[in-house]
């Protein structure tokens, strides 16, 4: 999947603004 939809799908579940969201966290 892409990154994006991968960081949307995050944002969604953990409740996590997508800006927040890096390729550290995941």
């Amino acid at each position: 999947m892409e990154f994006e939809k991968l960081q949307k799908i995050i944002s969604e579940v953990l409740n996590v603004d997508e800006d927040e969201i890096t390729m550290e966290t995941t």
